[in-house]
């Protein structure tokens, strides 16, 4: 019955960020701790992202960001995630519009280190930061299978992208 109680008054409660940095453990019916948030690690995304590009960490991190109900941040994740489409996809682009011309590979190197450096440095450790200092005793850890398989078939669809471009402007020319 007192388990029922609680368990109604967490629902009442409203759903605020300061929710989550009262307590970082709840207690089930049954006695066990159980994490007040479950999140991808933002370190790891961070390392995956120096693979996977930064669109791969910018995504995990809006997901983490609207989880722990910061939207304004989610929101910034979000345009980091844009950004670097626009980058990828300009270069698929320009790249089969004017393959000889090695510019459009360095411009897009240099862009690419800038992005990188940026997000990092930007926004990347803003996560790690706000998930150390809010959850000391730590949290719920989300499985990364379903995200690395989205983002691998992203890899390999940019992959397709490409060679379709670079065939299609070979039927042309």
């Amino acid at each position: 019955m007192k388990a029922m109680l609680a368990a109604q008054e967490v629902e009442e409660q409203p759903r605020q960020t300061r929710q989550f940095r009262q307590t970082e453990l709840q207690r089930r019916p049954g006695g066990k701790a159980a994490p007040s948030v479950y999140l991808w690690n933002p370190l790891t995304a961070m390392l995956l992202s120096l693979i996977l590009t930064p669109l791969f960490g910018s995504m995990v991190q809006m997901l983490n960001w609207r989880i722990l109900q910061e939207e304004k941040r989610a929101q910034q994740s979000l345009w980091w995630f844009v950004a670097g489409c626009i980058i990828l996809l300009g270069n698929q682009i320009f790249s089969a519009l004017l393959p000889e011309a090695k510019v459009v590979d360095t411009f897009t190197v240099s862009l690419l280190v800038l992005y990188v450096c940026g997000w990092f440095v930007l926004s990347g450790r803003r996560q790690v930061r706000y998930v150390r200092e809010h959850f000391p005793k730590g949290y719920g850890h989300k499985s990364w299978l379903l995200v690395l398989v989205i983002a691998l078939s992203g890899c390999v669809a940019y992959m397709l992208l490409g060679f379709a471009l670079t065939f299609v402007m070979d039927l042309v020319r």
